[in-house]
Formats: structure tokens, C-alpha cells, sequence
């Protein structure tokens, strides 16, 4: 079940998952070629929504699962954004914002998953 009145409420915070992403799929090497459509995304994010589990410790909060059509997760993993190295150095994020990758202008031109996730999140409906 989705959060009470289905956005408001929602925390927008996904603290961490990049990295577990990373770990978890193998990073694949394609063509910049999006399958899934941003109204693809779109629908699939709010389903993900839709089904979260909520949880109230030790805040309000809603695990999400498949919250991207599984062509669009493969795309996104196998962009030419190697991750840097930290060289152990952790603490602020800002002291790797030289390092961060973003669905920019640029990006978005270059990889057509850039395009379909940025207008997905823009989507009023998210």
C-alpha cells in the first residue's frame, strides 16, 4: 500500500542506494538506446509506489521495490559513468561533487534513459 495521500507524505530520500545497485547487478556496457518510455517510467515508478511497505520506525517511511521498468535499470547501469575513486575519504558529499554524474542537459541529449528518467521525474503525476 502507497503512502496516504500518495505524494505528499512520501520521503524522497534513497540514501545509499546507488551504491547497493551497483553492488548487486552486474554493470553491463550497451548502446545509449532507451527501451522504456518516460510514460513507462512513469507508470512503473508510481506502481512501485503503490505496492511500497510502509514502515513508521524509526521514522515514516516506505521501501520501494522495482521502482524502474527493468530495461531502464540495465540502460542506466551500463551509462559510461565509471565510479570514482574516493581513495577512502568519506564524510560530506560535497567533497566529491567534482566527482557526481547527473542527468543534465548534456546527458540527456547523449543517452536517451538520461532523457526518459528526467522527464519521468518531472512528470506531475510523480
Amino acid at each position: 500500500m502507497g503512502p496516504p495521500g500518495r505524494w505528499p507524505a512520501f520521503s524522497h530520500r534513497f540514501e545509499g542506494v546507488h551504491g547497493i545497485m551497483r553492488e548487486s547487478v552486474a554493470v553491463k556496457r550497451s548502446a545509449p538506446a532507451g527501451k522504456s518510455s518516460a510514460d513507462d517510467v512513469v507508470r512503473n515508478f508510481i506502481e512501485s509506489i503503490d505496492r511500497g511497505k510502509r514502515s513508521d520506525q524509526p521514522y515514516r517511511h516506505w521501501s520501494l521495490k522495482d521502482c524502474l521498468p527493468s530495461d531502464t535499470l540495465e540502460d542506466v547501469l551500463a551509462l559510461p559513468f565509471e565510479p570514482p575513486s574516493l581513495d577512502g575519504i568519506s564524510g560530506k558529499r560535497e567533497l566529491h561533487n567534482n566527482t557526481r554524474k547527473y542527468f543534465d542537459v548534456d546527458n540527456r541529449k547523449r543517452f536517451l534513459v538520461c532523457e526518459a528518467v528526467a522527464q519521468a521525474f518531472q512528470d506531475k503525476r510523480v
